[in-house]
């Protein structure tokens, strides 16, 4: 069986999230099937998605439980974001298909290294062949003059659930729970040291570090692997 090794590293130790509880550093490494891990543009943003990710699951585990359900692709696949529902249909229906053909969520692979098995029923392929199959002007909605994402999600569930919890703003995981300040705290214990640094890895690893949180999260990399 493949083994996930869960490296908690203490770049992050004292970040705080949202809701008071201490953020950790993630870096996965999974051994006979190549590395998690990747130092690339996208890098940036799973780290801080995934270890809130990390946070919920490793809850689920600690109350006794082995299976949950998650929501992943729901935004990508009925326009939830922002910069999906305030295009055009025809830019929606796009890119739509675009995180159809694309998108991954680490889930799944976290949730085995704590023993939850992680299920995403919107990534089911049937779900995915409708979204991809709806019209733009389909996934929109106005209320209470806001426009909005993930209408059929909306009105599938009336009467099922309150208003406040239907047409709630889409805030994306990172907002919500706060792990946007990772962002402040990496950049905060790099210092002065960026330009010098980012230059000899550019010239010895062959990787563009572009900014104060990328090379953070290189140097946890390079003590990783």
């Amino acid at each position: 069986a493949k083994r996930i090794e869960i490296l908690v590293a203490a770049t992050a130790d004292r970040v705080t999230l949202n809701n008071g509880q201490s953020l950790r550093g993630l870096v996965l490494k999974q051994e006979g099937d190549g590395l998690w891990f990747a130092m690339d543009e996208g890098t940036r943003m799973f780290l801080r998605n995934d270890v809130v990710v990390y946070e919920g699951l490793r809850e689920v585990a600690a109350r006794g439980l082995r299976s949950c359900w998650t929501g992943d692709g729901a935004d990508e696949l009925f326009a939830g974001y922002s910069f999906m529902y305030e295009r055009s249909p025809e830019e929606i229906e796009a890119t739509v298909r675009r995180f159809a053909a694309t998108m991954r969520f680490n889930g799944p692979a976290i949730g085995r290294a704590l023993g939850v098995e992680v299920h995403s029923p919107y990534l089911h392929p049937d779900v995915m062949a409708h979204a991809v199959g709806l019209p733009g002007v389909a996934l929109v909605m106005e209320r209470d003059g806001r426009r909005m994402g993930k209408a059929p999600l909306r009105r599938a569930f009336a009467g099922l659930l309150p208003d406040d919890h239907l047409f709630r703003r889409k805030d994306p995981i990172e907002v919500g729970s706060g792990a946007t300040r990772l962002r402040e705290h990496v950049a905060a214990r790099i210092g002065d040291a960026f330009a010098a640094e980012a230059a000899r890895i550019l010239e010895e690893d062959r990787v563009r570090i572009r900014d104060a949180e990328h090379l953070g999260y290189y140097r946890l990399y390079r003590d990783v692997f």
